[in-house]
């Protein structure tokens, strides 16, 4: 359900923007709203969320703070609080493993980024935005038309060549099962 008000909020933000040259919405019903989209663009969600994070140093920032916060708290002596901290490092680094080498939902990613989505959808001529792994979601899209915005994604980051080089060989692998990646998290003690 939240991946469809993703999609309904994109929609609308694309209408407000203007985003509808590919669009009849003279057929569309509560029950299938993405019936009447024409152009889809998908993106493989592990290299959008690869690229945000390691954007401008965002993924140290968030991390360094956290482990900042985690040394303050045992200094003073909030073991409790401590052990929050690090519990709340533990489930972003698990998230983290999941979008980025799995193909788990980037909602967290795509809220972070919704000020660059209509730029996204505009540049590419689409109405909708669905992760290219999200099979549940393109079922409702059959008759689309698809474009994969990937590479106008990664381009609203700044990364260095490094990280373009990780990309590249990203986008050639497929993701890994989400209960793999959870077993090998598991097997780190967490």
């Amino acid at each position: 359900m939240k991946k469809f008000k993703i999609i309904l909020m994109l929609m609308y933000a694309a209408v407000g923007f203007g985003v509808v040259s590919c669009t009849d919405n003279n057929n569309a019903t509560d029950d299938e709203p993405e019936t009447t989209v024409k152009c889809v663009g998908t993106y493989d969600s592990r290299v959008v969320a690869y690229a945000y994070w390691w954007d401008d140093g965002r993924l140290n920032r968030y991390t360094d703070s956290l482990a900042e916060n985690i040394k303050k708290a045992n200094a003073a002596g909030d073991d409790k609080h401590a052990k929050e901290l690090e519990a709340e490092l533990w489930a972003f680094r698990k998230r983290l493993h999941r979008q980025v080498f799995g193909a788990a939902p980037i909602d967290d990613v795509l809220e972070g980024m919704k000020g660059k989505l209509p730029e996204i959808m505009e540049r590419a001529d689409v109405t909708a935005l669905v992760s290219k792994w999200d099979k549940k979601v393109l079922k409702y899209y059959k008759s689309a038309e698809m474009v994969d915005v990937t590479d106008i994604f990664v381009k609203q980051f700044k990364l260095d060549d490094k990280r373009l080089k990780t990309i590249k060989e990203l986008k050639t692998k497929p993701p890994v099962p989400l209960a793999k990646l959870d077993e090998m998290m598991e097997k780190e003690g967490r």
